[in-house]
């Protein structure tokens, strides 16, 4: 609805989502054997071998259906609001069955799925101080605060986990065996079917169960789909003739994410490890195989029938900060956009036994699995750096040059195995001082690390000598990666042709033309560490010790150590344009016969296909950023969204109107043989909708900042002379 005077444009709807998703079985169906060393797997000595049985195809039946309201108030050319609320339901639909055992022993429910109800109420303004209908403002400030929520499809793969491991006898079964247990290993095993792969563990070995171990993913009742509240505010001013300055600030507080943690594990260690900073072991000595240090997961079960059994919750939480910085300049001639932004991220996790299956809530662990805590979130870069230019040297040649970098990423230094009996593979190292290390292979081991490594994984290590490393703890390097593009419309053939030179991740082309293939730098591949800072190797029960193996290409990039790396890639691209080159009607070749409508049926244009070619001369510019502001990436808030909404619901009824005047004049049937007398009708229209699409593009440059006018096409940003 949008009021008679313009100012408010209200909306009301509902929705409806249905998402239904299948997938394949877990992984791991035809079984892994594990080796220590090359050594081990010559002789056909394997460590463990897990498998998973009985695997179901897992599906998931997800409802969210919601009702919305809102409001974009335009108070005047200076200030505009937009606010509104959303009441949002979401359903998980076919629960699985109920397990009476899972019950009586750890007091759980497999046969429910929770359902949710939230309101998310949002607000957002405007305020160009100065401004008129005829001159924008020197200044643009934009803010907005909003609790925003995920879809129920969003969290589908937990469910259909929780549909497939019940702990029923149809369902999800582990099979773990360890040292003497371990099946002999055949290779033919994995030429065959699945039918002659090993179901067991080999019988009368201590602390190792034989049969496969039901495992259980239950769902919290009172599980939260997550949510986030947002909130931003920036302004941008125009510091100089074609220069614009532009900082926003931005808080994200996030809610509800989910985590798992395992029920089945018992609740105190059995011992500690002493020269590992008195690490918590859940399992017995005895349960260590000596020769390999692989772990028996049923000497940590709380009741020994079951595996895993992992109740999700929705408890953990994330916090973001972030500060962007733009300086950008926009001529005909030379254009820049520079930008920094700096992010301050920590999340909550638990590392928990099975718990990486899910989205979200996977940490390394150095004590109790079950605990919760906070940590700088690992996928996270606090530093960017974008730098993207135009230059126009001449008006038939452009060249662009475009540079991003990122900086600050983290690594957890891990031990390559589980080490204190939870079931996952997920411990933190020790990072051992070679000084005060009475294991001569670990202390020659870090003393050839510590002289070999780079002075960013050095600095890391040293800073943790005789203690368990922290989360995150070391750093990467930066990733810088560029490209230039070069595009030629030469004047002599009329603009026709247009000729385009991309060139894409130019580091890497420059690496391997100044170092050659085999001493490459690894410019433009993107920093991927090692971070495996210790195999084990074997335990001894005697002094509860591990053996380890010091992984002297620890915090070294995975590019030095595979064949796949990123190229630099070069597109030559050519366009030319056919047929009449004319204006939005093509000319005078859509005139019919004299004393016919060049609209009408018995014309030489339909008017469905004059209107289509008359309407793509005045596209609505506002609703062309919506749709394109992912694939651009332009980062629009709330606010810029909604008055998107309502510049392009106000363009869109004059361009029809126009469009309609016009077929209407060319319907008309026109007397004589001068088609100029149909050029003088259309004249006004035409002038009008030059003027429309002037005001058009007027107004986008009024809400868009600088930096993200620079991304769109310039047909949606310049009018054609």
């Amino acid at each position: 609805w949008l009021s008679a005077d313009g100012a408010h444009r209200a909306k009301i709807g509902v929705s409806l989502t249905l998402g239904h998703g299948t997938g394949g079985a877990p992984g791991n169906t035809y079984g892994s054997y594990t080796f220590n060393s090359l050594t081990d797997l010559r002789n056909g000595k394997a460590a463990s071998y897990t498998r998973t049985l009985a695997p179901t195809n897992q599906s998931s039946l997800t409802v969210d259906a919601s009702i919305y309201a809102g409001d974009a108030w335009r108070m005047g050319p200076q200030l505009q609001f937009v606010y509104g609320a959303r009441l949002e339901h979401s359903v998980f639909e076919n629960p699985p069955e109920f397990n009476q055992a899972a019950e009586n022993a750890f007091g759980i429910h497999t046969n429910v799925f929770p359902s949710e109800t939230r309101l998310s109420p949002r607000f957002g303004f405007t305020y160009s101080p100065g401004a008129t209908d005829k001159k924008q403002a020197a200044v643009t400030i934009r803010g907005g605060i909003g609790l925003f929520r995920s879809g129920a499809s969003g969290a589908a793969g937990t469910f259909a986990a929780a549909r497939d491991a019940t702990g029923l006898a149809n369902s999800q079964l582990q099979l773990n065996c360890v040292g003497a247990a371990v099946p002999p290993l055949d290779w033919s095993y994995f030429t065959t079917t699945t039918t002659d792969l090993p179901t067991s563990c080999v019988s009368g070995v201590p602390n190792q169960a034989v049969s496969a171990l039901p495992k259980v993913v239950v769902v919290d009742p009172s599980f939260h789909l997550p949510r986030t509240l947002r909130a931003s505010l920036e302004t941008s001013r125009e510091v100089a003739k074609d220069w614009n300055v532009s900082v926003s600030t931005s808080l994200t507080s996030g809610y509800a994410e989910q985590s798992s943690s395992d029920l089945n594990l018992v609740a105190s260690p059995r011992f500690t490890l002493a020269n590992e900073g008195n690490r918590p072991v859940f399992v017995s000595p005895g349960a260590i195989v000596p020769t390999t240090g692989a772990i028996s997961l049923s000497d940590s079960r709380v009741n020994p029938t079951f595996g895993v059994v992992s109740l999700v919750t929705s408890s953990l939480r994330n916090v973001d900060r972030s500060v962007d910085l733009s300086l950008a300049r926009n001529s005909a001639k030379f254009s820049i956009n520079t930008s920094y932004s700096y992010t301050y991220s920590r999340m909550q996790v638990r590392g928990g036994s099975g718990v990486s299956q899910f989205f979200g809530g996977v940490g390394s662990v150095a004590g109790d699995p079950r605990l919760v805590q906070w940590i700088r979130t690992p996928w996270t870069t606090p530093h960017q750096i974008r730098v993207f230019g135009s230059y126009r040297p001449k008006k038939w040649l452009e060249l662009t040059p475009s540079m991003f970098a990122i900086g600050g990423d983290t690594f957890d230094p891990v031990v390559g195995g589980d080490v204190n009996g939870d079931g996952s593979a997920n411990d933190r190292a020790f990072v051992f001082d070679p000084a005060h290390t009475a294991d001569t292979a670990i202390a020659n081991g870090m003393t050839r690390l510590l002289a070999s490594a780079s002075p960013r994984t050095r600095k890391c290590l040293e800073a943790q000598l005789g203690r368990l490393a922290a989360a995150n703890s070391c750093g990467s390097p930066w990733y810088v990666s560029g490209g230039f593009s070069m595009k030629v419309t030469p004047p002599w053939n009329g603009g026709r042709l247009t000729l385009r030179l991309q060139t894409n991740n130019a580091p890497a082309g420059l690496d391997l033309l100044l170092h050659g293939s085999n001493r490459l730098h690894n410019w433009g591949q993107y920093p991927s560490t090692n971070g495996t800072l210790l195999y084990v190797r074997g335990f001894d029960p005697q002094s509860q010790t591990y053996r380890y193996a010091v992984n002297e290409r620890f915090g070294t990039l995975a590019a030095r150590q595979t064949f796949y790396r990123q190229p630099m890639q070069m597109t030559l691209a050519a366009q030319i344009t056919l047929g009449k080159m004319g204006g939005p009607m093509g000319g005078t070749g859509m005139m019919g016969p004299p004393g016919t409508g060049v609209a009408s049926g018995t014309g030489v244009a339909h008017a469905d296909t004059l209107r289509a070619r008359i309407a793509a001369t005045m596209p609505n510019v506002f609703r062309r950023v919506t749709a394109l502001k992912d694939s651009l990436s332009l980062s629009l808030d709330t606010v810029q969204i909604a008055r998107l909404g309502v510049l392009g619901d106000a363009y869109q009824p004059r361009a029809d109107s126009l469009v309609n005047d016009m077929i209407s004049a060319m319907s008309a049937p026109v007397g004589g043989t001068d088609p100029a007398v149909v050029a003088s009708k259309l004249r006004t229209k035409t002038d009008e909708a030059t003027a429309l699409r002037k005001k058009a593009i007027e107004d986008l440059r009024g809400v868009l900042t600088g930096d993200q006018l620079k991304k769109l096409p310039t047909s949606m940003t310049e009018i054609r002379k």
